[in-house]
């Protein structure tokens, strides 16, 4: 019966490689071949065994999967060919070598289709059939459309010239000139044409072709950056599109930024006061990728700006480049009277501090930097308080001694109105990713604290408050370690439940990746021993993960 073919060719297809003895039997249905029952049904038992070819994969499955692809071009094939191009399309390296036959043999009704699949194939072969299709006189704008998006998919260096050639045309000679660009050299300047007047593309009129741009947006995406040289015909375009067209100028900005020119930079940095906010967010965003040297007092300005996204973007830009010129801005403008996102402000001296560590350790920037984020643990408003102290711990984790030395302070007496648990919380995080040198001072800090949770819990007024302060230590000896597992054991297993749930989490977070067996051994155990025996929703939801 049809059901019991299609449950036979499920089957086949779950085996896997080791199915492929049955790729013949299968491209019987595949291909319709069968006279057994009526179009639809043999189309769904089509459906479902090209879906088992492209799981059990290899030559033979592809060489049928192409074939099914090929003449899908009537109704009652098309979902057998739509289910051939998404098997196709993930085995790329075995379709790229049947990508000659797959253009020549595919009818037109299937040109999308098959322009969707050269883009998720990819490649130098995949790229140079999309050329091709985009010769083909009398395409229709909207395939011309796709095959440009798809050849940024390709993630072929070959695509970048014509696309940006082709971006700079208007639409209707996109194609002309990108199939001139198709034959440039790699590192050649794309000149603008002139075309005052040019149609509506998108959303705005723009001289530009929208989807020759979303091609080169994708190539930037499938390849994580562009070539350095792409740099001027990208400016060419901003300068052509202005701010106009905010989606084209938005797109090109995060190109530019992609780059990663050391020009990009000073190209960026202007549109940080543009009135638009969406240009000012992707500036920002640009520099995240391109670098920041040169940018820093324009971004740390940046976090002023009336768009929290604005905001978080150049505080994003800061914390991934800046260095001790980055310390100095966000610290001058820290200390100004101007207005300042100091939460974003915070977690980025954070980030800069750890990654700048080994240079940061003596420098005046990187101290008075961890004076002010000390202040605003002590006396800022809650929110401050947490970024500051997340900072701060990020700083310890990486060594800086002036931030080892605030939470020595801090575990011996907290700052006023913060709770211990708070404190204890960010220690743990700078002990659960702190480098080798720093980890001594951090766990004797946590010691301390340890002895200040037993004061806290023996003073408290109710079972609840009672735990708090244990059950975020027991979280927070996560990064100590074999040191720990002892303690955390017996945590598990006896304390009050909160206190059990924190330190059953913790206990395999705390065996480093070569722990020695019988750690292994004797944490398994005791979680499994907990399983059968504890009821409580955390503690098993803690053990299981």
């Amino acid at each position: 019966s049809p059901d019991v073919r299609k449950a036979a060719a499920r089957a086949l297809g779950s085996l896997g490689a080791e199915g492929s003895h049955a790729v013949d039997d299968l491209a019987v249905l595949a291909l319709r071949e069968s006279n057994e029952g009526d179009v639809t049904t043999r189309g769904q038992i089509a459906q479902v065994a090209v879906e088992s070819l492209g799981r059990i994969g290899g030559d033979a499955a592809c060489d049928v999967l192409v074939q099914v692809f090929r003449t899908g071009a009537t109704v009652d094939a098309r979902m057998a060919a739509e289910a051939a191009a998404d098997a196709l399309g993930r085995m790329p390296a075995l379709t790229r070598a049947r990508i000659p036959s797959l253009v020549s043999g595919t009818p037109e009704s299937l040109l999308g289709r098959l322009i969707e699949l050269l883009g998720a194939v990819g490649g130098d072969p995949a790229a140079q059939a999309l050329l091709g299709i985009l010769d083909r006189p009398g395409l229709s704008p909207a395939l011309e459309g796709r095959a440009w998006r798809s050849l940024g998919q390709t993630g072929s260096p070959s695509v970048l010239v014509p696309l940006l050639t082709a971006a700079a045309s208007p639409p209707q000679s996109a194609r002309r000139a990108g199939a001139r660009g198709s034959r440039s050299n790699a590192s050649a300047r794309v000149t603008l044409a002139s075309t005052p007047g040019a149609p509506a593309t998108g959303f705005c009129a723009s001289p530009l072709n929208a989807d020759a741009l979303a091609g080169v947006d994708a190539y930037a995406e499938v390849t994580g950056s562009l070539d350095p040289l792409a740099l001027d015909p990208l400016l060419d375009l901003l300068r052509a599109v202005g701010s106009t067209c905010l989606h084209q100028s938005s797109a090109l900005l995060r190109l530019v930024g992609r780059t990663r020119n050391p020009r990009a930079v000073a190209a960026l940095t202007p549109w940080l006061s543009h009135r638009e906010e969406l240009l000012r967010r992707t500036a920002a965003e640009g520099l995240a990728d391109a670098g920041v040297q040169g940018a820093e007092d324009a971004l740390a300005g940046a976090l002023a700006d009336t768009s929290s996204d604005v905001r978080l973007a150049a505080a994003d830009a800061l914390a991934r480049h800046g260095d001790a010129r980055a310390l100095d801005a966000l610290t001058r403008r820290w200390r100004a009277a101007a207005p300042l996102d100091r939460t974003h402000a915070a977690r980025a001296m954070g980030r800069v501090l750890r990654r700048t560590a080994s240079e940061a350790a003596a420098s005046e920037s990187s101290g008075a930097a961890v004076r002010a984020l000390g202040e605003a643990v002590e006396t800022g408003a809650p929110g401050l308080r947490a970024a500051a102290l997340d900072a701060l711990a990020d700083a310890a984790a990486a060594g800086h001694p002036d931030a080892l030395a605030s939470f020595e302070r801090w575990a011996q007496t907290p700052p006023p109105d913060l709770a211990l648990p708070v404190v204890t919380e960010a220690l743990g995080n700078a002990l659960a990713s702190a480098e080798t040198a720093p980890r001594a001072r951090l766990l004797a800090a946590l010691d301390t604290l340890a002895r200040s949770a037993a004061r806290d819990a023996s003073g408290a007024r109710s079972a609840l408050r009672a735990e708090a302060s244990p059950a975020t230590l027991a979280w927070a000896r996560r990064g100590v370690e074999r040191a720990s597992s002892a303690a955390l054991l017996r945590d598990a297993r006896e304390s009050p439940t909160w206190v059990a749930a924190n330190a059953a989490g913790a206990l395999a977070r705390a065996l480093s990746p070569d722990a020695p067996a019988d750690d292994v051994a004797r944490v398994t155990e005791a979680l499994c021993a907990g399983l059968r025996e504890r009821v409580h929703v955390a503690w098993r939801a803690n053990a299981l993960l």
